[in-house]
């Protein structure tokens, strides 16, 4: 390791260097909404937030979920989207608020939302492909799908000149693997660092293991179809050019029979992107700006 990415190593590991967690996105963690105490309480912590209720109604308005009836409340929100939709969507805002980045530089905010959005999207389409006894539940695999690559956020946010030079060497090095070249910049890896930031918050254990384990070449002994639902819709995204080479190595036919998905479940949920992606910018304009 040399001695620039070992001093930008220290810097991003070091106790205070990672922002903490919201106190909304704790109580959202916190809540249980399998009860009725539960539901109610997450309603009055999302409509106490301008900025997050404000983007779930936009969400609600937007075309990929609007049925013609303008959304005017985060209970109309609530009613067109579901409950589970609109905690994950509210979560992951939360989460990310703390991550204040700086204007200018070659990072794209609405980037990161379009991709992190697509996959998110992609993979409950790829759930409801699963074999019912197989399917993982609606709330941690959008949540899942949207904090996949939160690492790259905190490497933003922690070291924003090192990572404009790390886009910069992932256009004139496109052979090289993703993992290794941050570890030549940074010195750590954006699933090892996404990893300890969504610890430090205390994200459910399954979200934590695909956000380290989404670029591996093993699958982990824990959550694996999850894991290979989120590479297995970041393989698939059209019109996604979010960073170039990042995509996590391509699931086998093996793994694909492992989730119970054939070519033809692949090939549809290919098409709904393709038909959504307009919806999803328009989404990712909203959450970026």
């Amino acid at each position: 390791m040399n001695s620039t990415n070992s001093y930008l190593r220290e810097k991003i590991l070091k106790t205070g260097a990672l922002p903490t967690v919201s106190a909304i996105a704790q109580k959202i963690l916190s809540l249980d909404l399998d009860s009725d105490e539960g539901e109610l309480e997450f309603l009055r912590v999302v409509e106490t937030d301008p900025l997050i209720s404000a983007r779930v109604i936009g969400l609600a308005n937007s075309a990929l979920y609007s049925s013609g009836k303008k959304m005017c409340s985060v209970r109309d929100a609530i009613m067109r989207l579901g409950i589970s939709k609109v905690k994950s969507v509210a979560l992951g805002f939360a989460l990310l608020e703390p991550l204040t980045l700086r204007s200018g530089g070659l990072f794209s905010l609405k980037k990161f939302w379009f991709h992190s959005f697509s996959v998110a999207i992609g993979m409950k389409a790829l759930n409801m492909k699963l074999p019912r006894e197989s399917r993982i539940a609606d709330d941690l695999v959008f949540l899942a799908g949207l904090m996949h690559d939160i690492g790259h956020l905190a490497m933003v946010y922690l070291a924003p000149t090192e990572f404009d030079k790390y886009l910069s060497e992932l256009e004139i090095k496109p052979d090289t693997p993703i993992l290794k070249l941050e570890l030549d910049v940074f010195g750590i890896s954006h699933t090892e660092l996404g990893n300890m930031l969504g610890s430090s918050w205390h994200l459910p254990e399954e979200v934590l293991t695909v956000i380290a384990e989404h670029h591996g070449r093993t699958l982990p002994e824990q959550h694996a179809n999850l894991v290979l639902l989120v590479r297995l819709s970041d393989s698939i995204q059209a019109g996604d050019d979010y960073l170039v080479k990042a995509m996590p190595p391509e699931i086998t036919a093996e793994e694909l029979m492992q989730l119970g998905l054939t070519q033809s479940d692949l090939d549809e949920v290919v098409e709904t992107l393709h038909g959504q992606m307009e919806q999803i910018e328009m989404i990712s304009d909203l959450l970026g700006s």
